[in-house]
């Protein structure tokens, strides 16, 4: 695909799609097989950067070997691979347009593969979140490379403790703008 304009931005609130599976490797061609499906329709339906609904801001779908404890890299693998699709939309029609552009794909085929593959590996799935802090007002589109590495922390909290999770982002968005050059600077 080509690069996206440099000029959109990805701004609080823009819509997300995130999914994430603990694959073992007896399953890791199939999922690899569907990641490419995958990867082939969003490439054929949507638009990035700028242009009609399904647009993406961000897309990729990061794979990995799970860890017995995620939080110390040298921990021991537990065998897994972890996937996450991860899909920032322009507006609040992108993910609407992303369903029904994903319906007749293939007769169905993909969808209904994607819910059976979430229904044997699925950890966690949002669909209609939003981004909540990222690292520069300005953030402009991207099309991340293949192999680049991600850090992902998917966390469940109760709505008694939002007000102290959403300070805690904050504070570490902060962090973030302070201690990490952002990509093209």
């Amino acid at each position: 695909p080509t690069q996206p304009p440099t000029n959109p931005t990805m701004t609080k609130g823009c819509p997300t799609v995130h999914i994430i599976w603990s694959v073992p490797p007896s399953d890791e061609a199939e999922v690899d097989a569907w990641v490419t499906e995958h990867e082939a329709f969003m490439q054929a339906t949507h638009s990035f950067g700028v242009g009609d609904e399904p647009c993406m801001l961000k897309y990729y779908i990061s794979k990995g070997p799970e860890k017995s404890n995620p939080m110390d890299p040298t921990s021991e693998p537990t065998g897994n691979f972890v996937y996450v699709i991860s899909e920032t939309y322009k507006t609040a029609e992108g993910i609407p347009g992303h369903m029904a552009a994903a319906r007749p794909w293939k007769d169905g085929a993909m969808l209904g593969k994607l819910m059976e593959l979430h229904g044997k590996f699925g950890v966690f799935m949002e669909v209609g979140g939003g981004v909540f802090t990222n690292i520069a007002d300005d953030e402009t589109v991207s099309v991340t490379t293949k192999g680049e590495p991600c850090i992902h922390v998917v966390q469940n909290v109760p709505k008694a403790d939002e007000a102290v999770m959403d300070a805690y982002w904050k504070d570490h968005e902060a962090f973030m703008r302070t201690t990490h050059v952002k990509g093209g600077s």
